[in-house]
């Protein structure tokens, strides 16, 4: 999976901003493009918004940054953006409950801090219990939040950089879909058994 996610995934990802090990990245990225209607957008500015902002104290000392964010249509978030840079920029290490204090809500607080490599706290992510429970053959609608959590643990492992997690994940968006998983594209097809059960 890991392989699969350095040559494949990350070339193609519609959240480009998931595979950064750094929570400024990870936060930014899905505050800007993290909404469904938001991410076709994704591609067009997250090289530059990560290339002119690529941490918070850069962001900061941009005096037009209200303007690109008007530009591409996400000036309401500027207030967000700006109280997250400030408290960034101030304390190297959030945690979730202050991330949520300064108004970002709490699972995009958890997913940007479990993308960060800093981060031992990794929430299950849809995607990635859709992946644990179809590569350990559990039926969808009969997990418990243990069997949950017991999966996504043999499917990650020890995941000190947070590369496994955001793979799963990626891979739980891309071709493990819900309703029309591509299966034959898999890099874990001969290790699952949903599909060996067919």
């Amino acid at each position: 999976m890991r392989k699969w996610f350095d040559s494949e995934a990350k070339k193609n990802s519609q959240r480009p901003w998931r595979l950064e090990a750094d929570v400024w990245l990870n936060l930014t990225g899905e505050l800007l493009f993290g909404d469904r209607g938001q991410r076709g957008k994704a591609h067009l500015f997250w090289p530059n918004f990560r290339k002119d902002w690529p941490d918070p104290r850069a962001y900061l000392r941009d005096d037009h940054r209200a303007g690109h964010l008007r530009t591409i249509g996400m000036s309401k978030i500027a207030p967000t953006l700006d109280a997250f840079a400030k408290y960034l920029a101030a304390n190297n290490a959030p945690s979730v409950r202050e991330l949520i204090s300064i108004g970002i809500n709490e699972k995009t607080a958890r997913r940007a801090m479990a993308l960060s490599e800093k981060s031992h706290d990794r929430p299950n992510d849809s995607a990635l219990i859709r992946v644990a429970s179809r590569v350990f053959e559990r039926v969808a609608g009969q997990k418990s939040n243990i069997e949950n959590q017991i999966a996504t643990a043999l499917l990650v492992g020890k995941d000190e950089d947070a590369v496994l997690y955001a793979a799963a994940i990626e891979l739980g968006e891309t071709i493990c879909t819900a309703s029309a998983p591509a299966c034959m594209l898999c890099p874990i097809e001969l290790n699952c058994s949903h599909l060996r059960k067919g």
